[in-house]
């Protein structure tokens, strides 16, 4: 399987060279499968259901992806540098919807708020 996503841009005599398209180029999801960035997960899963949805898996940073998936927290300042198109796993604020104890002390605020 193809761990990066590439193009063909025809050359002068009509011979095909591989492109890399490069972050912020933007990509029509019409020419190619979705590209997930997995650069910073541990889990085997991600790739089987990649295969399994036809999407590309890559693990190269400067690679334009349309979903990146990532075991821990993702800073709000990544989030700023996102396409319209691109989708992440995490949000800011996840950990306090996550953990039991941060989300029974939520609801408990949520509750006394609107009773």
């Amino acid at each position: 399987m193809e761990s990066s996503l590439s193009i063909h841009a025809s050359g002068g005599g009509g011979d095909q060279t591989a492109v890399k398209k490069k972050r912020g180029q933007g990509r029509d999801p019409k020419e190619a499968p979705l590209l997930i960035n997995a650069i910073y997960t541990q889990y085997e899963v991600l790739k089987d259901v990649a295969d399994e949805m036809n999407f590309v898996l890559s693990y190269e940073e400067d690679e334009d992806w349309d979903i990146y998936w990532i075991d821990g927290p993702i800073a709000p300042t990544f989030l700023l540098k996102m396409q319209s198109y691109q989708r992440t796993n995490h949000f800011p604020g996840m950990y306090s919807l996550a953990r039991k104890n941060l989300l029974a002390k939520n609801l408990m605020a949520i509750k006394k708020a609107c009773p």
